[in-house]
C-alpha cells in the first residue's frame, strides 16, 4: 500500500483539483448572477425648487419629472455612471446673485456623470458634476445624493428609491425623490 500510496495521493489531488476547477466555475456563475456590473434605471421622479416664483410670490414649487441613470459597478461598492433627468414642466425661479430677474425653464434637460459609493448593498451615497441643460440658458451643477435599491436577483431586478440634491451653480437648486426599477445586466 505505502508504494502505491504516493500515486493515490496524487490521483487524489489531481481529482480534487478538477473538482474544484468546476467548482470555481459553478461558483462564478453563480457569483456573476449575484453581481452584475451594469444597471439602467428609470425613476419617476419629484422635483422640489425653493426659489420657484407662482402668482409672483416665491416659494417652493414642485414639478414632475423622469430620470434615466446608467451605471458600471466595479466592485460591490463602487460605481459611476451616467445620470440624466428631465423636468416635464415649464416653470419660472428667482435669479440668484445678481440677476434679479426671474428665470423661465422650459423642460430642463440635466447629465450628470456621478460616482457612487455603497458601504451596504442597499444604500449608496452619490456625488456627481454636470450639466443642465435648456435652450434659453444651462448652468453647471454639482449633484449630492443618496439611492437605496432592493433587489430582486432572481428577475436582475432593482427597485430604487433616490432623494438628489442639485445645485446649479448661479441658479437655483433642486430637491429630487424618486421611486423606479434598474434592470442588472
Amino acid at each position: 500500500m505505502r508504494k502505491y500510496g504516493g500515486m493515490v495521493l496524487l490521483l487524489c489531488l489531481v481529482l480534487a483539483n478538477m473538482g474544484y476547477s468546476q467548482g470555481e466555475h459553478n461558483n462564478k456563475t453563480a457569483h456573476e448572477t449575484a453581481f452584475h456590473h451594469h444597471s439602467i434605471g428609470v425613476l419617476l421622479s419629484h422635483s422640489l425648487i425653493s426659489q420657484g416664483i407662482s402668482n409672483g410670490d416665491r416659494g417652493w414649487l414642485g414639478v414632475p419629472s423622469w430620470a434615466i441613470n446608467y451605471n458600471y459597478r466595479f466592485n460591490e461598492n463602487w460605481s459611476l455612471g451616467l445620470h440624466s433627468d428631465i423636468i416635464i414642466e415649464v416653470f419660472v425661479v428667482e435669479g440668484r446673485g445678481n440677476s434679479v430677474e426671474a428665470l423661465v425653464r422650459e423642460y430642463p434637460f440635466s447629465t450628470v456623470i456621478a460616482g457612487t459609493y455603497k458601504p451596504t448593498g442597499k444604500l449608496g451615497f452619490v456625488l456627481g458634476a454636470g450639466a443642465e441643460w435648456e435652450r434659453q440658458e444651462s448652468f453647471a451643477m454639482v449633484r449630492l445624493g443618496l439611492d437605496y435599491g432592493l433587489h430582486l436577483r432572481e428577475l436582475k431586478l432593482e427597485v430604487l428609491f433616490g432623494v438628489n440634491y442639485d445645485i446649479l451653480i448661479e441658479a437655483y437648486d433642486t430637491y429630487n425623490i424618486g421611486i423606479g426599477i434598474a434592470k442588472l445586466f
